[in-house]
This record gives structure tokens, C-alpha cells and sequence, in this order.
């Protein structure tokens, strides 16, 4: 019985230590609850601050391009060769500007029938001698024809593809935006 008793002595210790330990444990897990409820308002907060910081930066984005297609614009350099394709730039016939960018959308769009691809747009507006004075001439593209669009001066097609509404097309493109 000695053996008996030992092992129940044993087990009565362990049994003794194991509340303690669970005395010692109640009140840190008492914090740990109290920290997690303090935690998801802040967790929520953080979320929220992360997309709208997303938000203002599509912003910024936003504003750099419409201040890059507002810009006082710059002649184009002349040109010293022809761009694939066969195209005459304006520049090598001796037109030393540029127009602005929504001009020069609106303009191509009337050159090539009133309708074109966005592509077809950029294409010209390259073989034009349009685009070497820019830095991202390709999203000034986009944001001027997309401005265009907002404002009502032509329309969409479908994807990429647009029209140069009836009130726009030959030479009457002076029309002020809204």
C-alpha cells in the first residue's frame, strides 16, 4: 500500500500544481480576452485607414494625369525621320506645336471618320509627333479621351473603342468642356 499512497500523494501534488498554475493562468487570460476586445475596433480602424489611403492615392493618380493632359504644352521637337508605318508627322511638314492633348484626340478622332480604338487614337497621336515631349504619353492618351468621355464630347463604344459625337466633328471641336 505504500507504493498506493505515494502515487496518490504524487498525483494530489500534481493535482495541486496544476491549480495553481490554472490560478495563475485566469487572470492573464482575463487580460488576453480585454486585449482582443481592444484589438478589433483597432484592427477595424487600420482596414479602413488602409483603403482610403488606396482611395487617395488612385486620387493622386487620378490628378497627376489631368495635370499632365491640362499642362501648357510644349512644341514637339522636330522630327529628323519618318515613324514606321509611312505616316507624315506634322512635325516634318512644319507645324512646330502640338495641340493639347483633348484637342488632339478630338481632332483625330474627326481625321479618321469620327470613330476609332484607343489604340488607333495612340498610334496617331505618335506618328503625329505628338507623344515626344511627354513622359507617359500613352496614359495622357487615356486620360484625355476618358476626360472627353466623362464630359460628354464623345461617346464609348465598347471597350476602347469610341465616337466623336456629331456637335464635335469637323472643326466645330472648340466647344468648351462642362
Amino acid at each position: 500500500m505504500d507504493t498506493y499512497a505515494s502515487e496518490a500523494e504524487a498525483l494530489l501534488a500534481v493535482e495541486r500544481r496544476l491549480r495553481a498554475i490554472d490560478e495563475q493562468l485566469a487572470p492573464r487570460e482575463r487580460e488576453v480576452a480585454a486585449l482582443q476586445e481592444q484589438l478589433a475596433p483597432l484592427e477595424r480602424a487600420l482596414a479602413a485607414l488602409r483603403q482610403k489611403r488606396e482611395e487617395l492615392a488612385s486620387a493622386v493618380t487620378h490628378l497627376r494625369n489631368a495635370l499632365e493632359v491640362d499642362a501648357p504644352e510644349d512644341p514637339s521637337p522636330p522630327a529628323t525621320e519618318r515613324p514606321p508605318g509611312g505616316y507624315e508627322r506634322e512635325a516634318d511638314l512644319g507645324q512646330s506645336s502640338r495641340p493639347k492633348t483633348i484637342d488632339g484626340v478630338v481632332r483625330i478622332l474627326d481625321d479618321l471618320g469620327g470613330e476609332a480604338s484607343l489604340s488607333e487614337i495612340r498610334r496617331e497621336f505618335e506618328a503625329r509627333g505628338w507623344l515626344d515631349s511627354f513622359k507617359n504619353g500613352h496614359e495622357a492618351v487615356f486620360a484625355a479621351t476618358r476626360r472627353l468621355f466623362d464630359h460628354g464630347r464623345i461617346e464609348r463604344l465598347g471597350e476602347g473603342r469610341y465616337r466623336l459625337l456629331p456637335e464635335q466633328r469637323n472643326g466645330s471641336q472648340e466647344v468648351a468642356m462642362k
